[in-house]
């Protein structure tokens, strides 16, 4: 048996705004997390999507701006759950 990442307050928060928000450039994102850079936030997604491959970075057409979101199948998961740690570790299993 495969042992799930724990979520740390940081990814736990991360899921919780996009929930909410749907979609959010790094610029913004960055804000709402209480972090120092974009660079930051950058190292910190990608160690999310290496872990866990519930989130998409895209740019959208005609900006340079990068932004992220909830992959579609994981978005209408948490949105028909709570996001409590137990429930983000069975979609992981799935």
């Amino acid at each position: 048996m495969s042992k799930s990442p724990k979520l740390t307050p940081q990814t736990q928060k991360l899921f919780s705004i996009l929930k909410e928000v749907g979609e959010i450039s790094y610029s913004d994102l960055y804000k709402r997390m209480g972090m120092e850079s974009e660079d930051g936030l950058r190292g910190f997604l990608s160690v999310v999507d290496q872990k866990t491959g519930m989130i998409e970075r895209f740019e959208k057409e005609g900006s340079r701006k990068k932004w992220v979101r909830l992959k579609k199948a994981q978005n209408k998961a948490i949105s028909n759950q709570s996001l409590n740690q137990s429930d983000m570790f069975s979609m992981f299993n799935e």
